[in-house]
């Protein structure tokens, strides 16, 4: 048990350096406390600049076994990783926000408006590596993958449509920071498999806790804050949440952020379930004309295809593979092979386009997304 006393965050915003005060601990606790810092500091002094060469490592750092297995040398096995390893900084970026909005902070401005840049970048650099890297990012925190999926998204989408950068850049800035109110709700709600009607309520205050966290953020607009922060959660029955909004006071922003985050909502797990594959997804969309708007649901079906990049398919052979990319026609265009469900760099086998493809059989998604 310990209680943080500071916090600092890098500049870069990748990293942090925290204090803490231990509470409660026992006497043999306490000896191994003091062993770890004496330690620490007496590894910092033999490997400073400065530093005295003559000491011998500390036990505490020398590494008996290696923490994963070596890449081959030659490069990476998986196409588009350095996209991978890029977004992996907008991750870094929304991990120490959130830590920050726990302790009181305000989302900041300018940090935001870079990393948004920075998707963008991303996206126009090689949008299918960029759409694949959203679906596989161990380790984040969920809040953390949805709203980066999400934002990736809903950028494409907005600009198939022509929509201005300045325009998309909200859309993306707000869409990566939507659902981070979550983690400032009690424990118990976040992790609650089934809630009443008040615990609904409650919940639903997440949209309100975010949006006074982003009062320093004036170059977001309005309204795109108010269509992907406080109305995607909205449904057009007035079903959905924190206002029961009916279906007249939902814009087109509005009723495409919806459809784009239950798609990716469903697509992970949840305390209540597991995640669903691509097909259910659609049929979930198309029979809820009621709550999602058909054009829009349509619309996501038809750019982004039946079976998406990212997808996990089995061909007629039996083969397991990776969707990387789709043709003109909204086809599997290419595949990465795998032996496995589980996404493993290590693990992973060859690409196969065009011609190739049809000599493994048709393709079918009955995974995740």
């Amino acid at each position: 048990p310990a209680r943080v006393c500071h916090m600092h965050g890098e500049m870069d915003w990748q990293s942090m350096r925290f204090g803490c005060q231990f509470l409660g601990i026992s006497g043999d606790q306490e000896r191994r406390l003091w062993l770890y810092v004496r330690e620490i500091e007496r590894e910092k002094a033999r490997a400073s600049h400065n530093g005295n060469r003559a000491l011998q490592p500390s036990a505490l750092f020398i590494q008996r076994a290696p923490l994963t297995q070596a890449l081959p040398a030659g490069g990476n096995p998986l196409p588009g990783s350095s996209i991978g390893r890029r977004l992996g900084r907008v991750a870094a970026y929304l991990d120490t926000q959130l830590i920050k909005l726990r302790h009181g902070a305000a989302v900041d401005s300018r940090q935001l408006s870079r990393h948004s840049d920075l998707l963008l970048e991303l996206l126009a650099t090689d949008r299918d590596s960029l759409l694949f890297a959203v679906l596989h990012q161990p380790g984040e925190p969920l809040l953390v993958q949805h709203g980066i999926a999400l934002a990736v998204r809903m950028a494409d989408m907005a600009q198939a449509r022509n929509l201005p950068r300045q325009a998309t850049k909200a859309i993306v800035a707000a869409a990566l920071v939507h659902d981070l109110g979550k983690a400032l709700l009690p424990v118990e709600l976040r992790l609650a498999r089934h809630l009443d009607a008040g615990q609904r309520l409650a919940f639903g205050s997440h949209v309100g806790l975010l949006r006074e966290r982003l009062d320093s953020c004036k170059w977001l607009a309005g309204p795109v804050l108010d269509a992907v922060v406080g109305a995607i959660n909205e449904r057009l029955d007035g079903s959905g949440y924190p206002q029961a909004a009916p279906a007249e006071r939902l814009g087109e922003l509005a009723r495409m952020a919806t459809v784009i985050d239950v798609v990716d909502a469903m697509s992970r797990p949840r305390a209540d379930r597991p995640p669903q594959p691509i097909d259910a997804i659609y049929r979930h969309l198309l029979a809820s004309t009621g709550q999602f708007d058909p054009q829009w649901s349509q619309r996501y079906i038809r750019h982004f295809g039946l079976i998406p990049v990212g997808s996990l398919v089995r061909f007629g052979s039996g083969q397991l593979a990776w969707v990387r990319r789709l043709d003109r026609e909204g086809q599997v265009g290419q595949v990465q092979l795998t032996a496995s469900p589980a996404l493993d760099p290590r693990g992973s086998g060859p690409l196969l386009s065009d011609a190739e493809l049809s000599e493994i059989g048709r393709a079918s998604c009955r995974e995740r997304v």
